[in-house]
């Protein structure tokens, strides 16, 4: 109905929710009003999975959108990404505490393990296969996407290619964990 922000925008977004019903959905690494959107359940109880009936999984974004295990997991993050940094031992506590409700957490595994089996198919009991999703089909597939989403350069200041350049900075948390 857009009375959660922009018309234009929240609209666009609840449609892709309803209409094309993603198994995932992450969160936005932002705050707002000083709370990240991994911690509002405004945005993913009561508006995403209330509202828009949305039933996948709700992942946080990843390196630092979250601090806060008992916001995130009353607000109704599902999983902390990449690794539990927050959630965890924190998460554990917090439930046994009564902080956040053990509804919270089954509601979360729920989602997980749905999403899970969507995933794997039937044959997850048999054990998790890598090449069921990294098939050469799927490394194909994958390829064709990379390169048709490339983006090329414009070169108006003659800057490239880099001849000559002997240092080059990279600067952010994926360059300091090596993954470029």
């Amino acid at each position: 109905d857009g009375s959660h922000g922009s018309p234009d925008v929240i609209d666009a977004f609840e449609t892709a929710v309803k209409k094309a019903k993603p198994w995932t959905v992450m969160c936005s690494y932002n705050k707002l009003n000083g709370t990240f959107a991994s911690q509002r359940r405004e945005l993913l109880t009561d508006i995403l999975k209330t509202e828009w009936g949305f039933e996948g999984l709700v992942v946080s974004d990843w390196g630092g959108a979250m601090e806060d295990a008992v916001k995130a997991g009353n607000a109704g993050l599902d999983l902390e990404m990449p690794v539990a940094k927050v959630y965890g031992k924190k998460l554990r506590a917090a439930v046994d505490e009564g902080k956040v409700p053990v509804a919270a957490i089954d509601d979360s595994v729920t989602r997980m393990l749905r999403e899970l089996f969507r995933f794997v198919g039937p044959d997850f009991e048999k054990g998790y296969s890598q090449q069921k999703i990294a098939g050469p089909e799927h490394v194909a597939l994958a390829r064709e996407v990379a390169a048709k989403s490339i983006v090329l350069l414009k070169n108006e200041q003659d800057l490239l290619p880099l001849d000559g350049v002997k240092n080059l900075a990279v600067i952010g948390s994926m360059a300091e964990q090596g993954n470029l």
